[in-house]
């Protein structure tokens, strides 16, 4: 895959960045069942609900989150590779919750519980490596609260 920015200089990647960098808004993530750092939740334009900026009429678009985490990794996704949310939000650009990964890695996160509480303890659910930071509520919905009557009775029961 070819990323528009891929032959630009350091130094015009860098600009781009910072022009728009802070183009987010901060969403908290205190209320998740381990805290993590807040989502920048990209404020411009989307495509497929990823952030991107237009660079022209009939011009590609340039992926704010791909950017993002060139920047913080020093290269782009490889052809077998993508940029991964950690938060499984499509919009942040966070940094810190981005992850150039292989693309069966990316997929074999969507739908991940993360973790849940369970009569007071928390209980990891993700397996991945590095672990997803919040549920993945993409395929099960925003409100999704698993039911934890059975596993609460597997634990009573051994």
């Amino acid at each position: 895959m070819k990323f528009v920015f891929s032959a630009w200089s350091e130094k015009k990647k860098q600009e781009l960045y910072e022009q728009y960098k802070d183009n987010f808004r901060s969403q908290a993530n205190g209320n998740e069942p381990e805290p993590f750092s807040s989502c920048h939740i990209w404020k411009g334009s989307s495509q497929n609900g990823y952030p991107s900026i237009s660079q022209g009429h009939g011009k590609s678009k340039i992926k704010m989150h791909i950017l993002s985490a060139e920047r913080k990794y020093g290269r782009v996704p490889r052809s077998n590779e993508c940029v991964s949310h950690l938060c499984h939000r499509k919009s942040c650009i966070q940094p810190d919750h981005l992850i150039i990964e292989p693309i069966t890695t990316n997929n074999a996160r969507k739908g991940c519980h993360c973790a849940i509480v369970v009569q007071g303890l928390l209980v990891g659910l993700c397996w991945h490596e590095p672990r997803c930071l919040r549920a993945d509520t993409s395929l099960i919905g925003v409100g999704f609260k698993p039911s934890v009557t059975n596993l609460t009775n597997i634990l009573q029961d051994q």
